[in-house]
């Protein structure tokens, strides 16, 4: 309420400062801006003590201090924060990593993306959205890691599938460029999800050409970026595509002969008796 911190806090006695800390702590996880900002002052004479506690041998004192700063002032111990991005415990480092990627401090996306080699061992889709979450002042520093071809193949793939998640426009020609030159099936396979989330008709060709790769899961995402990107002139090769071994192909073949052809072609090649009418069918009852 309009207590001063001063009076706040000389309720508090020694003993109980760690505490109060950590009951202060809970109350900031759920606010923002000024209420936030409020709970850090009544928690600033107190976080030195906290800030010694990243040199505790334990992990998982470490960790909690981790949280409890970024929690309670983020910008005045930052420096930790980032250091502890190289923790030996992993629990600590991503502790750090989840700490520094908030959408109201975007400015500590770089410091997450250059260690993020760190957390392959996590889920990509975790990873993903850990960045993602940043919101869209992250977008110029994944772009970046996208277009770097000296950046691990799985660092690269959380970069595109982070910028699917913001809807990012602007990656599109760097994820077709990636499509293209790209080694890895990994890689490709998500710069094609991004162009097909994000990318525009002058994408389509990227797609064409990669839906006769010999991976399947490229066969499918080009195809499947077809769905969005592609027109009436794909049918044949979206037709064709339904003979694909692959169940995976097929179903994104189906789905995007459905968005570039519509209901009444599809309709039509389940009543025929094709060998894969189980999927068509079904493609039409999510479509109903």
């Amino acid at each position: 309420g309009d207590i001063s911190a001063e009076a706040v806090r000389g309720g508090v006695d020694a003993y109980d400062a760690l505490y109060f800390v950590g009951f202060l702590a809970r109350f900031a996880s759920r606010l923002r801006g000024a209420e936030r900002d409020r709970i850090g002052e009544l928690a600033a004479p107190y976080l030195p003590r906290i800030d010694r506690q990243l040199g505790h041998g334990a992990p998982g004192v470490r960790a909690r201090a981790v949280r409890t700063l970024s929690l309670l002032g983020l910008r005045q111990y930052s420096y930790g924060i980032i250091a502890a991005l190289d923790d030996p415990a992993p629990l600590v480092a991503m502790t750090a990593a989840r700490a520094l990627s908030r959408r109201e401090h975007s400015e500590y996306a770089p410091a997450v993306l250059t260690k993020l080699h760190r957390f392959l061992d996590w889920s990509p889709a975790y990873l993903a959205a850990m960045l993602a979450g940043i919101g869209p002042g992250a977008a110029p520093y994944l772009r970046g890691v996208l277009a770097d071809q000296s950046e691990p193949a799985l660092v690269r793939k959380v970069a595109a599938d982070a910028l699917r998640a913001l809807n990012d426009v602007d990656s599109t020609d760097i994820a077709a460029e990636v499509a293209r030159t790209s080694p890895r099936h990994d890689v490709v396979a998500a710069a094609l999800r991004l162009i097909g989330a994000c990318g525009s008709a002058r994408h389509a060709a990227v797609a064409r050409r990669l839906a006769s790769s010999d991976d399947e899961i490229v066969r499918a995402q080009a195809l499947g970026a077809l769905g969005t990107l592609g027109d009436v002139n794909d049918v044949p090769a979206l037709s064709r595509a339904l003979e694909d071994e692959s169940v995976w192909v097929v179903w994104h073949a189906t789905r995007a002969l459905f968005a570039v052809a519509g209901r009444a072609v599809l309709e039509q090649l389940a009543e025929s008796g094709h060998g894969r009418v189980d999927i068509m069918r079904e493609v039409l009852a999510e479509q109903t």
